[in-house]
């Protein structure tokens, strides 16, 4: 398979129920200089079948099967096998709009940008559609970025931080490759430790007004389904920022540290899901919170927002009964 200008990388996993939406949109763009990677991650349904049928019907795509490995590692070696100048990742129950790809290549022979950033409109079970659509607009330049992306990057004092998905962009896979995270236990927060330290790294950024991704709304998806968060998930992420973004530089070891708090919290919330009753699980949240980062960051992150600086403090003495409460209430 050729270099190609966009490489479309599909992580795959029983997805047969929408996949055919999702590569038909692929295949039925107007741009045709682009190539698909199909990721099949173990899948136990039809889906593996039907990234055979596709590949086998159009040159442009290849079909990759592995064991299970978990979306980051499935991600990042889609970015390893791809040749194109620009990835796009999509996700196998969503879909792009037709001419997605040719708006992209417009825009990029006008202003060339190391990352491309466009809307989405998230698909609700009910048929209604939401659309997100960035409150920024136009080319970003370097000293730009750095003054207005760089203050809330990883995590700004307000808890606020940079709307980072995989998905809805494009972005230089030369930029993107040496930044994807590969961890089977990040699996909560895994596109900001792709993109947080490829934005770091970017020269350049075009946001789009245009929503040509949807997003298939699915309430049983891993950040609103009753599962419990591996503990070495923030940690795991931390340690991948770090070693790709320069913390002594524009604030980000305190941004660091208000991520790893922000992280850790979700974490504990998490763990009582497990059903292992309020005691045993506040002794493994009560044991956990002494790990480092962990135990570091709830010392040292400031906020200027009370809820957010409460629940550092929650982390710092580790009060298990605060994080029960909060579980009680978002079940």
């Amino acid at each position: 398979m050729g270099s190609a200008q966009f490489s479309i990388i599909v992580p795959v996993y029983n997805g047969e129920k929408y996949l055919r939406e999702a590569l038909d949109s692929m295949v039925s763009q107007t741009y045709a200089d682009w190539e698909m990677i199909l990721m099949d991650d173990g899948s136990s349904d039809g889906s593996l079948g039907i990234c055979s049928e596709y590949a086998a019907r159009d040159r442009r795509i290849q079909c990759i099967h592995q064991e299970n490995q978990g979306v980051a590692i499935t991600r990042r070696n889609g970015v390893e096998k791809a040749s194109g100048e620009y990835i796009v990742f999509l996700d196998c129950d969503d879909w792009l709009d037709l001419d997605c790809l040719e708006k992209l290549d417009e825009a990029i022979r006008k202003e060339t940008p190391d990352i491309l950033l466009f809307g989405h409109i998230d698909e609700m079970t009910d048929g209604t559609r939401r659309p997100w659509i960035w409150d920024r607009e136009g080319l970003y330049d370097r000293v730009r970025i750095e003054k207005e992306i760089f203050p809330y990057l990883i995590h700004d004092e307000h808890a606020r931080y940079f709307p980072y998905n995989l998905c809805g962009n494009a972005v230089k896979r030369e930029l993107l490759s040496g930044n994807m995270i590969a961890d089977s236990r990040a699996t909560i927060g895994e596109d900001g430790a792709c993109m947080i330290p490829t934005t770091y790294r970017a020269q350049s950024m075009l946001f789009m007004k245009p929503c040509f991704y949807h997003y298939r709304y699915n309430p049983q998806s891993a950040s609103r389904s009753g599962k419990v968060i591996h503990w070495d998930n923030a940690r795991r992420i931390a340690e991948h920022l770090a070693a790709r973004v320069n913390l002594d530089t524009f604030g980000f070891q305190a941004q660091w540290y208000r991520k790893i708090v922000h992280d850790v919290f979700l974490i504990c919330v998490s763990r009582f899901n497990a059903g292992k009753g309020y005691f045993a699980t506040g002794r493994e949240i009560r044991k956990e919170l002494e790990r480092e980062p962990y135990r570091e960051a709830a010392c040292k992150a400031r906020f200027a927002l009370s809820g957010a600086a409460a629940v550092r403090l929650i982390l710092r003495w580790r009060w298990v009964l605060p994080i029960y409460l909060y579980y009680r209430k978002k079940a």
